[in-house]
């Protein structure tokens, strides 16, 4: 009786060895021969869009590997990773790997020549995004197409049409292709304002139809410009609210706050310096919020990004006099993926991410006015 009791606690005495062996070893603990030591290692899980990029590791003549790959039993330390892919602008990082620990990364890879696409012929004026980024608003002043016209980017099934739809046509009396105007805060519609003789008249249009009855809405234009800027300020307020004590005091003096699509992530501008606030920071064992400076620009946008879970937001586009870079949040990888003539005022991102629209004009003699041209960045 005895012996079975012992031969059974043995046997459960091994399985517990086996057992934590085996965890720790999936934890990336090995056994060191040489120091007879048991030794900490990591794991570095690379993946990119697109795929199969050629995974280097300090510096090495040679790859590991393709990306989705993982590279095992890496001994705690910095490790400079660097990604190339024929077509695609180098990625390069310094990541950190700690004992038991997986570290991963997911790198966005970017055209190096990205394709330039016309996406208007008639030649446009004054585009502006709409507060949801699902839809670009201009004035055309071609004969036969005078007006105000739409251009709707979101990601609607291939029967609809992609072409820009005409919102307003041009009369005797409203000349709408020279008027000025801005988008609602709901992205439904654009308030227009008209030149009449001497005075002026406005209209809120619907962005999604032709509109063909229009309303003088001059005496009720105050009181609803005040609800918006009422309307904005809670939200502002509330944005400011979820983002702390810490961050409040970072924005003393700002000239522009930019919150990332997914509102983890704001960019302050200010006169000398460009800082990106971060609740979560990627590749950050300990998730505390960190701030990152950015290289100087004459403007950013958030690059809207997408992976399974939904926003990402961990690039930003830089734009300048004469080049277009994104960069990732962290002021790393700065990748230049345009260089040459373009409106700097007028650079939108595809709300999917899979291209940016700038206003150019390639061929000045043909054409002197300016169109929308598509950089495709996947």
């Amino acid at each position: 009786m005895d012996r079975r009791i012992f031969g059974f606690l043995g046997l459960l005495a091994v399985a517990f060895l086996v057992t934590t062996a085996i965890f720790f070893y999936a934890k990336g603990y090995r056994f060191n021969f040489k120091q007879k030591t048991i030794d900490g290692t990591g794991i570095i899980q690379i993946g990119s869009t697109p795929k199969g990029a050629a995974v280097y590791i300090n510096d090495e003549a040679s790859p590991r590997d393709a990306t989705d790959v993982s590279l095992t039993n890496l001994k705690p330390g910095k490790y400079q990773i660097k990604l190339t892919k024929n077509g695609f602008i180098d990625w390069k990082k310094a990541v950190e790997v700690r004992a038991g620990l997986v570290t991963q990364i997911e790198a966005l890879l970017f055209p190096s020549a990205p394709n330039l696409k016309a996406i208007t012929f008639t030649g446009i004026m004054n585009p502006k995004l709409s507060p949801d980024n699902q839809k670009l608003v201009f004035a055309v002043d071609e004969p036969d197409k005078k007006g105000l016209w739409v251009l709707d980017l979101s990601d609607r099934p291939i029967f609809f049409s992609k072409e820009p739809k005409q919102i307003a046509k041009d009369t005797v009396n409203l000349s709408f292709s020279e008027s000025t105007f801005e988008w609602t805060p709901d992205s439904k519609g654009v308030l227009v304002t008209v030149k009449i003789g001497a005075g002026k008249q406005n209209y809120q249009l619907n962005a999604d139809q032709l509109n063909e009855n229009f309303t003088d809405i001059t005496e009720s234009l105050t009181s609803l410009k005040t609800q918006w800027s009422k309307d904005a300020e809670i939200k502002a307020k509330d944005r400011l609210n979820a983002f702390g004590d810490e961050f409040k005091k970072l924005t003393e003096g700002s000239k522009q706050l930019l919150y990332s699509p997914n509102e983890e992530r704001v960019l302050i501008v200010k006169d000398a310096e460009a800082i990106v606030y971060d609740l979560k920071p990627y590749l950050s064992f300990d998730k505390k919020p960190a701030q990152f400076t950015l290289p100087k620009a004459d403007s950013y946008i958030w690059y809207p990004e997408f992976t399974q879970s939904g926003h990402d937001s961990r690039h930003l586009i830089l734009i300048r006099k004469d080049s277009i870079s994104i960069i990732e949040s962290d002021g790393k990888n700065e990748m230049t993926i345009y260089t040459g003539n373009f409106d700097p005022g007028s650079v939108f991102a595809w709300p999917n991410g899979s291209q940016l629209l700038i206003m150019t004009s390639l061929n000045s003699s043909t054409n002197k006015e300016a169109n929308i041209y598509s950089l495709e960045l996947r």
